[in-house]
């Protein structure tokens, strides 16, 4: 045997408002499904399995990737002309942001919530059948939401 057993795909957003950066990766739409599988079949036919993770970067969104923030010139919010998304950004306070330079998001209402919850709900039983072997759920950092939101999966799955 050679190479790694499992690689995991982190930060796949389920709505994409939801990525951390305008380069990460998403599972919000079909168009997304036929992009992963060539990547997914070569890692198997490496004899490779593949987890993903599903998350929603919430008011870390919209901000650049850590290797562009290396020489400390730059704010870590990426602007629009980058395909970021600063004023479309969520969280539990408004005007909260994550950390100095970071966007300032809109405080994310009941029904927002409930349009992430969907989302993650809508990308879960997607995400085992492309990728086949594990599944991780991170929302926001929130433990609550994500241990809430497994449990409903649980119950889902029977």
């Amino acid at each position: 045997m050679r190479g790694p057993g499992l690689s995991f795909v982190e930060a796949t957003a389920v709505l994409p408002e939801g990525r951390a950066t305008p380069f990460d990766t998403g599972i919000w739409s079909d168009a997304h499904i036929d992009a992963w599988k060539p990547i997914v079949e070569f890692a198997h036919s490496q004899n490779q399995k593949i987890g993903i993770q599903l998350g929603h970067a919430g008011r870390k969104a919209s901000t650049l990737p850590p290797w562009a923030l290396l020489d400390g010139s730059v704010s870590p919010t990426a602007p629009k002309e980058i395909g970021g998304w600063p004023e479309d950004c969520w969280g539990p306070s408004e005007g909260v942001s994550f950390f100095e330079g970071f966007p300032k998001p809109k405080e994310l209402s009941v029904t927002g919530i409930r349009t992430v919850i969907e989302a993650f709900a809508d990308a879960a039983p997607v995400a085992p059948k492309l990728i086949h072997y594990s599944l991780y759920l991170q929302y926001m950092n929130n433990a609550s939401l994500s241990i809430r939101f497994i449990y409903a999966l649980l119950a889902m799955c029977g």
